[in-house]
């Protein structure tokens, strides 16, 4: 009735699932799908038909997705960097699903250990101060039941996807300033 439908672009989307009993656990601070795979639902005006986009994208990337809007498309130099990557690819299928790498980390105040999460492709890694690693392949694991952290025929992708959870990140340091 007001005409918005023509201009304006609307997303929903939230910042973290519940486990809601799964795995016992009744809380959101894990990286185990049902707590960190939520929806994120973008409709552009005079939209004609829905999709469904498989790759892993995270909130960070929103405001990238925003400026692209903002700027109608139009190349923008921010003046500090910005985490995230546009979203806009995937949305009009110029890029192909799959290709990204999500990062996401829990360093809340009062944790009692802080953790990061990496997700690329299939696979999944959970780095968490002070306990072991876990590694999933969650093409063939989808329930989050086999861990294949340590073990040798993985030991390659365990090894990439650790580097990319500690790059720029010390759990040390950040277990310091929780504390602090």
């Amino acid at each position: 009735e007001t005409g918005l439908a023509k201009n304006t672009l609307v997303v929903f989307g939230v910042d973290h699932g519940e486990m809601l009993g799964e795995r016992g656990m009744w809380y959101k601070q894990t990286f185990f799908e049902w707590s960190s795979r939520v929806p994120l639902i973008i409709a552009q005006p005079n939209q004609q038909h829905s999709q469904r986009v498989t790759s892993h994208v995270s909130l960070v990337d929103l405001l990238p997705t925003f400026m692209h809007v903002a700027m109608a498309g139009a190349p923008f130099t921010p003046i500090d960097p910005i985490d995230g990557k546009n979203l806009w690819p995937l949305i009009d299928g110029t890029e192909q699903p799959n290709q990204r790498t999500v990062i996401a980390e829990y360093s809340s105040e009062g944790v009692c250990a802080a953790s990061r999460m990496v997700r690329e492709g299939d696979w999944k890694y959970i780095y968490t101060r002070g306990l072991p690693p876990m590694l999933f392949n969650l093409a063939n694991d989808p329930d989050e039941l086999h861990d294949l952290a340590g073990q040798t025929a993985y030991k390659d992708i365990e090894a990439q996807l650790k580097q990319r959870a500690l790059h720029q990140w010390d759990p040390e340091d950040i277990h310091a300033r929780i504390l602090q």
